[in-house]
């Protein structure tokens, strides 16, 4: 974080467990996490210390979500942490993880920004056919059902997907 001058950081799979807060010496991070298994849904937020007094709010959504509320000048940022079931978890749980963060979007405010963070575990392919207002046209992959999931919930709160909005470099693990 220090040497990228990053200020606030999402991590999933932190191996932490419980829902809980830690400073990180020396640096006077700190960090917030929520999990029930090591190794296993765990996420997290970092935030440095000079922006430790914006925090206004920490709301856990189970093992899977995580949302750090910051005022920043005039604006309220709400940074959301997040990890998707992948493969091999049921359909009710995949359900169950939309609603959970269908839930805390909607109890944010529309003058309020949201920022979500993390892995939501598919592909949305480079074609933006359809999404145009979400997807930027660079991605890697196949578009699969929970690419789907994720279009329809950025299209549904005029989110975007930002990291279609840039070519990236190619590496063996598209492939």
């Amino acid at each position: 974080m220090i040497r990228r001058n990053v200020s606030i950081l999402c991590v999933q799979k932190t191996k932490w467990v419980g829902e809980k807060v830690r400073i990180i010496e020396p640096w006077g991070y700190k960090l917030w996490y929520t999990g029930r298994y090591r190794n296993y849904n765990e996420v997290s937020v970092i935030i440095d210390k000079q922006m430790l007094e914006n925090v206004v709010e920490v709301r856990r959504k189970g093992d899977r979500i995580l949302l750090v509320k910051l005022i920043l000048g005039r604006e309220i940022f709400n940074v959301i942490s997040v990890y998707a079931p992948q493969v091999g978890f049921d359909e009710s749980s995949k359900r169950q993880f939309w609603e959970d963060l269908d839930k805390i979007v909607q109890d944010i405010p529309i003058r309020e920004k949201i920022f979500i963070c993390g892995d939501l575990n598919g592909h949305v392919e480079t074609s933006c056919y359809g999404f145009n207002s979400v997807h930027g046209g660079f991605s890697f992959g196949k578009r699969n059902k929970s690419g789907n999931s994720i279009l329809d919930f950025a299209l549904s709160y005029d989110l975007i997907l930002a990291n279609t909005w840039f070519r990236k470099r190619v590496s063996i693990d598209h492939f």
